[in-house]
C-alpha cells in the first residue's frame, strides 16, 4: 500500500468511524510515528489488510464458520 493509499484509508476511517490517527494506531498497535510515517513512505501490506480487517469489525481470535473448503466440497462446521 503506497502512502497516498494509507492516507487515503485513514482518511476513510475517520469520515466513516469519526477514528483519528490516534485510534487507528492504538487498535494497529504500532508506534507513536509509524502512521505518519506509512503516510509518507507506504505501509507493508499485512497492514493494509489489518486496516481492512478492523474496518470491518474483526477481532484478534475471530475464526470464521466455514462451511466449504477448497474447490467446494461441504463440511461440517
Amino acid at each position: 500500500m503506497t502512502g497516498e493509499e494509507f492516507s487515503s484509508y485513514i482518511d476513510f476511517l475517520r469520515a466513516e468511524f469519526g477514528w483519528k490517527a490516534v485510534d487507528v494506531r492504538e487498535r494497529l498497535g504500532c508506534g507513536v510515528n509509524q502512521i505518519t510515517r506509512w503516510r509518507e513512505t507506504g505501509c507493508p501490506r499485512y497492514i493494509g489488510l489489518a486496516l481492512v480487517a478492523i474496518a470491518l469489525g474483526l477481532q484478534p481470535g475471530f475464526r470464521p464458520d466455514w462451511t466449504e473448503v477448497g474447490d467446494g466440497e461441504a463440511v461440517e462446521a
